[in-house]
């Protein structure tokens, strides 16, 4: 087995900050007939380094924002905030190279009650499709 020596990180805590779904009045659409929605997503996420001497720790904020459509009429929105508090093993600045896997882990959090709250609520379920993380930018908040 081989040693890291950056990059590894746990999660300290995991938590919903926010959880909105608002449905729309739909009038001239039968939803019972309807087979897909379509759907425009919109995520970010911020990152604010925490004081620590020994290990470098981040607060991540993810937001994510569905808009859901059928024949150009608004649907419902959702709107969620999901905040985590991840400590890395080290104190190193390619640490922050890392927080977008730290993002992909939330987001695999926020996939299942999604799909769960849009069945809920009468609507067919919308599974989140899974997303590459690779490329993603965390935007970092310094103290200073």
């Amino acid at each position: 087995m081989r040693e890291i020596e950056s990059g590894i990180f746990k999660i300290l805590s995991i938590e919903m900050k926010k959880f909105n779904f608002e449905q729309n009045k739909v009038t001239k659409i039968n939803i019972d007939n309807v087979k897909s929605i379509q759907c425009k997503n919109k995520i970010g996420a911020i990152a604010k380094k925490q004081d620590s001497k020994e290990k470098d720790q981040f607060l991540i904020q993810l937001d994510f924002d569905i808009q859901a459509h059928i024949a150009n009429n608004d649907v419902y929105n959702i709107s969620t905030s999901i905040l985590s508090l991840i400590e890395f093993e080290n104190k190193n600045k390619e640490n922050e190279l890392f927080l977008n896997n730290a993002v992909a882990i939330m987001f695999s959090y926020l996939r299942p009650m999604i799909a769960q709250i849009t069945m809920l609520s009468g609507f067919p379920p919308y599974h989140l499709q899974p997303v590459s993380f690779e490329q993603f930018k965390v935007d970092i908040i310094n103290n200073n």
